[in-house]
């Protein structure tokens, strides 16, 4: 049994994945990668190029593949950035990075929270680990980081009363590695 089922009572926040929005950007930048082209072509040589169909061909099947590849591989992700790597999961362990420091100074990872393993865990970030595994942030002891089931999904690092980002300097980016033990 994991510890961070959450009681019948408490409301269930599901976050969405914003592929949608990530699609629309995408075709934002697909018309304005094609008109680009052809604005250079008409300043350039006062004609639209005869290629634009192939470059527009081209250009539409990397923007398709990298759709694609996030909504497969990174179906959380922000909508705004094509991620460069996405969260791992080995037997004994699951790897991944911070996506996101809160204004609270959290560490918001893009490791799914379903992917704790039961029983006893730790995170490790900066040479640093947590052990403490807390259903919310109320249940974090005064001056001790634990790892929280986040309102995204994907396991949290917190320090109560403290920003943990600053006090271990951690940025956006940074390693995260859980291991079962």
């Amino acid at each position: 049994m994991s510890g961070f089922t959450p009681a019948s009572s408490m409301p269930v926040f599901v976050h969405r994945s914003r592929r949608g929005a990530e699609l629309v950007l995408l075709i934002l930048a697909l018309v304005v990668g094609i008109g680009a082209y052809a604005a250079v072509g008409l300043g350039v040589k006062e004609e639209i190029p005869v290629d634009i169909v192939g470059y527009g061909t081209w250009l539409v099947a990397l923007l398709v593949a990298a759709h694609i590849g996030v909504r497969l591989l990174a179906p959380y992700a922000d909508p705004v950035l094509l991620p460069l790597e996405t969260p791992r999961r080995e037997p004994g362990s699951a790897s991944g990075q911070v996506v996101h420091v809160d204004r609270y100074g959290n560490l918001i990872t893009d490791i799914p929270a379903e992917w704790l393993p039961d029983g006893p865990c730790r995170a490790e970030v900066a040479g640093r680990s947590v052990t403490f595994r807390a259903v919310h942030y109320a249940e974090i002891p005064d001056g001790e980081a634990a790892m929280i089931p986040g309102s995204l999904g994907t396991v949290e690092l917190s320090l109560k009363g403290d920003d943990l980002a600053r006090r271990w300097i951690v940025e956006r980016g940074a390693s995260v590695r859980i291991i079962s033990g």
